[in-house]
C-alpha cells in the first residue's frame, strides 16, 4: 500500500441501544465506520455475506457501503454501545489542522485489512461507557475536550484490535480468544483485590495450567497484567472530570491513594494528576466532532 497521511477523523457521540422491544433494526449500510461492543445479551450480525454469532464483549465494526443488520429476536436482550467514524485521506503534506494523534501505520493496517468481528474485548465497554457518560452530562459535548480525548482513546484501542487480529493466523488467533477470555475475567474484577489464584478458580484451571499457558501468550506475568489493566482502566476514569484521583484508584481496586499514586508513576511514567492535566491539554489536533455521515436503508421488493 502507499503511504497516505490521513487528514482527518471525523466522528459522532457513543450510543447505547438495547433490541428488548425491537428484535432487529432494518437492513442497511452507511457511509461511515460503525463499531460496536456487546455489552450483555446475544444475537448476531449479518455483514454483507457473512453472519456471526454475537456475545458479551464482542466487538464487530460495520464497514462502509456494506449492507448489514444486527439481529436478537430469538432472546431479545442484546444490549450494546455503538459509534462511527469517517477517515479522510490525503496527501503526506500535513493539513492546516494537523495530523490527528494515531500512528500512521496503524490506520493504513486497518484500512487495509481488519477483522469484522473480534470476541474478547469486553475491556473496552468501560471506555464506552466512559465517553457515552461524558455526553450525556454535557449537552454541548462537541464543545467538550474530554469527549474528544475519550474518543479517541477508544478508537485507538478498536482500530488496534481489528487490524492487530486480522494479521494472525487461525492458530494464532484461536489463541488470542483464549488469552481475551481470561484478560475479560480480569476487567471483570479490576474493583477487586484479585490474585492470581482466584482468576485461577475462575477459568476452572490450576494456577500453575494458568501461570503456564500465560507464559507462552504474553510477556508480562499475570501479576503485571492485572496492574497493567488497573493503570489503564485508570486512564480511561481519569479522563472524567468530575471524579477525584483517590475515587479512581478505588474504582481500579487500589484502596491507598498512595499506593494508587506510586504505581500509577511506575506504570505510565507520570502521576495520575499529572497525567490528568497532560491528556487535557495534548490530544486535540485535526479531530472532529461533528458527524457529516449518511445511512442508507435496503428496501426489499415485494415478490408476487
Amino acid at each position: 500500500m502507499q503511504s497516505q497521511a490521513f487528514r482527518k477523523l471525523s466522528y459522532g457521540q457513543t450510543r447505547y441501544v438495547s433490541f428488548e422491544s425491537v428484535g432487529r433494526n432494518r437492513v442497511h449500510r452507511h457511509s461511515y465506520y460503525e463499531p460496536c461492543i456487546v455489552i450483555s445479551g446475544t444475537g448476531e450480525f449479518e455483514h454483507g455475506s457473512e453472519v456471526y454469532a454475537l456475545g458479551k464483549g464482542d466487538l464487530f465494526i460495520a464497514d462502509r457501503g456494506v449492507y448489514h443488520e444486527i439481529r436478537s429476536v430469538e432472546t431479545r436482550n442484546l444490549r450494546i454501545f455503538f459509534l462511527s467514524f469517517h477517515i479522510v485521506m490525503g496527501s503526506d503534506e500535513r493539513s492546516s489542522s494537523g495530523q490527528i494523534p494515531l500512528p500512521g501505520k496503524l490506520v493504513a493496517d486497518f484500512l487495509h485489512h481488519h477483522r469484522t468481528h473480534v470476541p474478547g474485548q469486553a475491556h473496552l465497554i468501560p471506555l464506552f461507557e466512559h465517553v457515552t457518560k461524558l455526553v450525556r452530562r454535557n449537552s454541548n459535548y462537541r464543545r467538550n475536550k474530554n469527549f474528544h480525548d475519550g474518543t479517541l482513546l477508544l478508537l485507538r484501542q478498536i482500530i488496534s484490535a481489528a487490524a492487530y487480529s486480522a494479521s494472525m493466523s487461525d492458530e494464532a488467533y484461536d489463541n488470542h480468544l483464549q488469552k481475551s477470555r481470561i484478560e475479560e475475567l480480569i476487567e471483570d474484577r479490576l474493583h477487586e483485590s484479585l490474585l492470581v489464584t482466584d482468576l485461577a478458580r475462575a477459568c476452572g484451571m490450576s494456577e500453575r495450567t494458568l501461570r503456564r499457558r500465560w507464559k507462552d501468550w504474553s510477556e508480562r506475568s499475570l501479576p503485571e497484567e492485572i496492574t497493567y489493566r488497573r493503570m489503564e482502566r485508570a486512564c480511561h476514569l481519569l479522563l472524567l472530570p468530575d471524579i477525584a484521583v483517590a475515587e479512581v484508584g478505588y474504582q481500579v481496586g487500589i484502596l491507598s491513594p498512595a499506593q494508587f499514586s506510586r504505581q500509577f508513576k511506575e506504570t505510565k511514567g507520570v502521576t495520575p494528576r499529572d497525567y490528568r492535566k497532560q491528556i487535557r491539554e495534548g490530544l486535540l489536533s485535526g479531530l472532529s466532532g461533528e458527524n457529516p455521515h449518511m445511512t442508507e436503508y435496503f428496501e426489499a421488493t415485494p415478490t408476487r
